[in-house]
């Protein structure tokens, strides 16, 4: 069993260990299963490998979730055994994994790497044999701008900046490769930075001694088999059901057809039944009433039950004088997939709808960061704007590595303009390694700086998007799809949503009032709540 260090990064699917090159399993499908009802999705990941060694072998199994996941089972399916997973304490269930293997026995451990990346170990997998993992989980789903409940499946990690000093050992740093083909590098801190020169990646790794680690796992050559089901069940009428990235086709009812004519509950699978696993699934519900407050009650079978409150608030709120700070991503990864020609659009559409009365800056950042404006935020004129728009002209992937901490607490630093409301637009791949600093750096400064966030990518870090806008009361949005080759009504409407978000007064000391939840028999005791500030367009 080799040993992997705590902070390492791994890439995605079941690969050997013990061996130097970590070749991976072949995979031979993907099929998963989500059930979405409300705002929450009960998601099962099936993927079904095969060991094709001539002796048995260890293995690990690293998968991407989204970051507010809770993972509710695991199975490995061998030829004559069912491993089920059970809850441990860290440190008892790695002595407890490794007591297993030295005897001999076929053992799994199931760890959480970071906040959007988990590590399944299997040990004494038999020789020529199949192994089917299961992986359960939920997650609560989030209300777009436009009241659409929006469903991600997230199918890679993609590459992670490390910043010098942030780790003191080896890292694992992957390249942007789906489940069914990884490719890695074994990236060692040692004091200098180089460029890695590849056609998937441009990102600065590290050297140590003049030894450079590296393989290329097996498998890379054949596309996998995706496919996947939805079943929907939403309070109100379901309007239609839109996937930016891949065809799907839909239709109302139940999976099992006996429904064809309620209009809450809707079945949703790709259009030709499978498709090359290649990027995140992205899928929105679009509901009739999108707005109203609603409960949903589960009856378990022994009788106890469980209650879900959901409320999306539709606030007429006049906007506040506003200082904005744009800290836009020109890091190396951001050359793929047109992601910095779509941040250039991005930006262009966030500058063309700023407030008269707000002031602006825009601060370009990688391994080193630049400001428009040098001497902080500038009333917006015509002059200013000028300036702004010429910067979106000449916008470029061209500042090495993603270096975000230290533009962030140059920002958080400075002054707020006198009668202003600071709120800072990241837009940005989100491929570092030092994500829980970085949301960190966010929550402490959230009194006086909301955060809003662009992720920008297929593979983007939902993680760091996601948590700096959860940690600074923000909200954060997606350039996906068709949205990263060109101008599209969605992504307009995604930017003057979340502008106009930040313009308007946070909400804060929010209470419930239970009515008469009291007179039920018996009592019922209500749950106590602490909300966090809401705003228009936040759920």
């Amino acid at each position: 069993m080799a040993y992997i260090h705590d902070h390492d990064y791994p890439c995605c699917g079941l690969f050997y260990c013990g061996t130097p090159n970590r070749k991976s399993f072949p995979l031979d499908g993907v099929h998963v299963a989500v059930r979405v009802v409300n705002l929450v999705a009960e998601v099962q990941v099936m993927q079904f490998y095969a060991n094709n060694e001539p002796r048995a072998v260890d293995a690990e199994y690293v998968f991407p979730l989204d970051e507010k996941a809770a993972v509710c089972g695991f199975e490995a399916e061998l030829p004559d055994k069912l491993l089920l997973g059970e809850v441990r304490e860290r440190q008892e269930a790695r002595r407890e994994y490794n007591a297993a293997v030295a005897r001999g026995e076929t053992a799994a451990l199931l760890e959480q790497e970071k906040g959007d990346v988990f590590r399944q170990r299997i040990g004494n997998i038999p020789p020529m044999a199949r192994v089917n993992i299961r992986i359960t989980y939920v997650c609560d789903l989030k209300v777009e701008a436009d009241g659409s409940v929006r469903f991600v499946l997230p199918t890679s990690v993609a590459p992670r900046y490390s910043p010098l000093g942030s780790h003191t050992d080896g890292e694992w740093i992957p390249f942007p490769r789906p489940w069914h083909h990884c490719i890695g590098r074994r990236v060692w801190w040692g004091g200098y930075r180089r460029w890695c020169h590849t056609p998937c990646c441009d990102l600065p790794f590290y050297r140590w001694r003049s030894r450079l680690f590296s393989s290329e796992y097996a498998e890379r050559q054949r596309p996998c088999a995706f496919s996947l089901t939805m079943e929907c069940e939403m309070p109100s009428e379901i309007v239609r059901l839109d996937c930016g990235t891949h065809d799907v086709k839909w239709q109302y009812g139940d999976a099992e057809g006996t429904r064809p004519d309620d209009k809450r509950r809707a079945v949703a699978e790709l259009w030709n039944g499978q498709e090359a696993l290649g990027k995140d699934f992205v899928l929105k519900v679009y509901q009739h009433a999108p707005h109203e407050p609603h409960v949903v009650v589960e009856v378990a079978q022994d009788g106890s039950a469980a209650a879900m409150l959901s409320m999306v608030p539709d606030f007429d709120l006049e906007p506040e004088p506003t200082e904005i700070v744009f800290l836009v991503d020109c890091s190396g990864s951001m050359r793929r997939d047109g992601r910095i020609q779509a941040t250039a659009r991005a930006l262009r559409v966030f500058l063309q709808s700023l407030p008269q009365s707000c002031a602006f800056n825009v601060i370009k950042f990688g391994s080193r960061h630049t400001q428009l404006f040098s001497a902080g935020t500038r009333p917006y004129t015509e002059d200013s704007l000028r300036k702004g728009l010429h910067l979106c002209d000449t916008l470029s992937a061209d500042l090495g590595g993603t270096e975000i901490l230290r533009p962030l607490r140059e920002i958080f630093g400075r002054r707020v303009s006198h009668g202003k409301a600071r709120q800072v637009f990241v837009l940005t791949d989100g491929q570092v390694s030092n994500t829980e600093a970085v949301v960190e750096l966010c929550r402490q400064h959230a009194s006086t700086s909301r955060v809003f966030t662009i992720g920008v990518g297929n593979d983007v870090s939902r993680a760091l998007v996601e948590g700096m806008a959860r940690a600074a009361d923000g909200t954060a949005e997606f350039i996906v799809g068709a949205e990263l080759t060109g101008s599209t009504p969605a992504l307009e409407m995604k930017i003057i949503n979340q502008l106009k978000t930040a313009t308007m007064p946070a909400i804060s000391k929010i209470e419930v009032d239970w009515g008469t939840l009291g007179s039920v028999n018996p009592p019922a005791a209500p749950a106590a709540l602490q909300l966090p500030p809401s705003s228009a367009g936040g759920d």
